[in-house]
């Protein structure tokens, strides 16, 4: 199943929560081709969730408020059961 561009975003906020990561590590972490790589990442640094410095990329604290609430609103989707058990499965 093809994932949401939101899906793809949140997850490159997931492996930037543990570590500052180059764009080529993020790519492979997140499996992505680099084409869309590049514009969610503009995406996410246009919006302030992650930043750029010294060759790599790191979670800005608005992007770790961003993964909290949508990890939050997931959950609570999933034990209201609004949420399909299949979209909930992270």
């Amino acid at each position: 199943m093809r994932r949401s561009r939101v899906e793809i975003m949140i997850d490159i906020l997931t492996v930037l929560s543990f570590n500052k990561l180059r764009k080529t590590k993020i790519m492979y972490k997140v499996n992505l081709s680099y084409n869309l790589l590049r514009e969610c990442v503009d995406l996410l640094q246009k919006n302030g969730l992650i930043s750029f410095h010294n060759g790599y990329y790191r979670i800005t604290r608005r992007g770790v408020e961003a993964l909290t609430l949508y990890n939050n609103l997931r959950k609570y989707l999933n034990t209201t059961g609004l949420l399909d058990s299949s979209e909930g499965s992270k």
